[in-house]
């Protein structure tokens, strides 16, 4: 009988995640890679994130000439329905799947985006809504006078180079004038790089979120009962 090919297409998604894998290897290396594969690993058997706060009223004296964007690097902030198409072509450079720009512009979020030309650096999102924490499968509540930063990325290119705190100089000061008191960002315990930009940039860790997905335990401790966050096991009602 005849061979039939069957042409198999892959999701938006899953091309992203393999994308990303290939990118990471070709730019940081096997020891990087490893260490990356024995932190995904882990977390099918405990994954334990920690969230920081920063207080926004004071990021407001953060001196963005400290940490310069590299030259010829330029940045803009994006928000609005009518941002999508232009978000979604230079996004793309990330393999950031159009669907999700979209829904993320139409609840309102806000995304920074730096470039070099037509090249993409960073971009770095905002939102102003209850938001889906993937690692840990729950949906964190922000308070009234509190936005959440998350989907924060420095292109394999360009890293090295400070682009975390210079995001973090630039993008806060801006969010400070929004009226909001603090902005929360989570991230995985043992993200070295990333926990060090946190302190590095006056974070201050308030809460940690424990998931066991065998037992489906997730609990979450926080550091004080003014400060913690709120968590729910379920799906965002705004997405």
């Amino acid at each position: 009988m005849p061979e039939t090919e069957v042409a198999v297409e892959m999701s938006p998604r899953v091309r992203d995640r393999i994308g990303r894998t290939i990118e990471l290897l070709r730019f940081e290396g096997p020891l990087m890679f490893a260490r990356h594969a024995l932190q995904k690993y882990a977390s099918r058997l405990v994954t334990r994130l920690y969230v920081f706060e920063l207080v926004l009223a004071r990021a407001a004296s953060f001196d963005a000439s400290a940490h310069p964007f590299p030259p010829g690097v330029t940045y803009r902030f994006f928000q609005g329905e009518n941002e999508i198409g232009p978000l979604i072509a230079i996004l793309a450079q990330a393999r950031v799947p159009s669907e999700d720009v979209e829904q993320r512009l139409a609840r309102g979020d806000q995304v920074f985006v730096a470039a070099a030309g037509d090249e993409l650096v960073c971009y770095s999102w905002t939102t102003f809504r209850e938001t889906w924490i993937a690692e840990a499968a729950v949906t964190i509540v922000p308070r009234d006078d509190e936005l959440i930063r998350y989907d924060d990325r420095v292109m394999p290119r360009w890293r090295g180079q400070g682009l975390q705190n210079a995001m973090g100089v630039t993008i806060n000061p801006h969010l400070a004038k929004l009226g909001y008191r603090r902005s929360l960002a989570w991230t995985d315990a043992l993200n070295i790089r990333v926990l060090k930009n946190q302190r590095r940039l006056g974070k201050r860790k308030v809460a940690e979120i424990i998931r066991v997905p065998a037992l489906g335990l997730v609990r979450v401790r926080n550091s004080s009962g003014d400060d913690g966050i709120t968590i729910e096991k379920r799906m965002p009602r705004t997405r």
